[in-house]
């Protein structure tokens, strides 16, 4: 118990002690240096067609990696037939119809950091986008597999401006594929 006290004590002592002032006269000459951390947030957004977006990113001092998804997936059928091999050939009447049921796009960027001041800081990204769509035979409402999907990759990019309050970050961004995004979390 005495332990725990004298624990407490020190630690009370170091918040109401006064700061160095060598320390933020460094601060002060300094305007350009970004604090120099670990940071975690993330991203909510839309890209106004596609719906919703998502986001993560991990930030160590200039660096960081982003891994986010986009859009919408389109339900598939619930007749769907699953116990039959896959059409590996076009449709040989016009009884049978390809419809696309598109699936959400993931990426992954990886972010430079600038600090204009020590609270705010640009990022810029280049990326990477993957997905694919299912293709399915519809024969008289009756969907088959049919053994093809429409992948994509594609190149994303991002700008963004972040304020850091530490421990709490906001910003606003803009993804080539994930559209407008909020951002919020946690600097370190």
């Amino acid at each position: 118990m005495k332990c725990i006290k004298f624990i407490l004590t020190i630690a009370i002592l170091f918040v109401f002690l006064p700061k160095d002032s060598s320390a933020q006269t460094k601060k002060e000459k300094k305007p350009q240096e970004a604090n120099e951390y670990v940071a975690l947030w993330g991203s909510v957004g839309t890209n106004f067609s596609d719906g919703m977006s998502s986001a993560a990113t991990l930030r160590f001092w200039y660096l960081g990696i982003s891994i986010g998804r986009s859009g919408k997936s389109d339900k598939t059928p619930t007749n769907y037939v699953l116990d039959v091999t896959p059409l590996d050939f076009d449709p040989p009447d016009t009884s049978f119809t390809l419809e696309t049921f598109r699936r959400p796009t993931t990426t992954i960027d990886i972010s430079g950091f600038y600090p204009l001041n020590q609270n705010i800081f640009l990022q810029g990204s280049l990326g990477i986008g993957v997905g694919s769509d299912a293709v399915l035979a519809n024969n008289e409402g009756q969907y088959f597999a049919y053994g093809k999907t429409n992948e994509r990759t594609i190149v994303t990019a991002q700008i963004g401006l972040y304020y850091d309050m530490q421990p709490f970050l906001t910003g606003i961004s803009w993804h080539t594929n994930r559209g407008l995004q909020l951002s919020a979390g946690f600097s370190f």
